[in-house]
């Protein structure tokens, strides 16, 4: 089959119900789709053809739930690594599809400190310099967890 007629066939399905449609913007869908879903970006690149991984950036957008669930994940791991979070047993393990982050109980003096001084961060209200100033905070008492951390 030639493009062009793949080309005619979706522009007319498209048209039928009201969906601006064409090949490339297919390609862009299932870049994001692929993404999304949590397929590393490099093996999109290759399925794309892609020689330079900005041009795969392109066609795949992560989501907002993506971005938050991936930040989520990734912060569990680093309170575990501080010792913050508990770390949890494979049976609690969560799945690539059910990303949770577990409760901190771990150390009530970090729940007090950093949790509330980040929780202060949330407030509309703050003007940049507040903002520097609590971070500075949470910084010094992460530092400070450390140093009570065993070598």
């Amino acid at each position: 089959m030639k493009k062009d007629i793949i080309r005619a066939q979706l522009k007319h399905a498209g048209e039928r119900v009201g969906v601006r449609v064409f090949p490339h913007r297919l390609r862009h869908t299932c870049a994001t789709q692929l993404l999304n879903a949590g397929c590393r970006v490099t093996s999109i690149q290759r399925f794309l053809g892609h020689k330079e991984l900005s041009s795969t950036m392109i066609y795949a957008r992560a989501h907002d739930q993506t971005v938050a669930e991936d930040y989520f994940a990734a912060m569990q791991r680093v309170e575990q690594r501080l010792e913050i979070a508990p770390v949890p047993t494979p049976e609690q393990e969560p799945s690539n599809d059910d990303v949770k982050v577990q409760p901190v109980q771990s150390n009530p003096r970090a729940q007090t400190g950093v949790f509330q001084l980040i929780k202060r961060l949330e407030l509309p209200e703050l003007c940049f310099d507040e903002r520097l100033a609590i971070l500075a905070q949470v910084r010094h008492a992460l530092d400070t967890i450390r140093e009570d951390l065993p070598p």
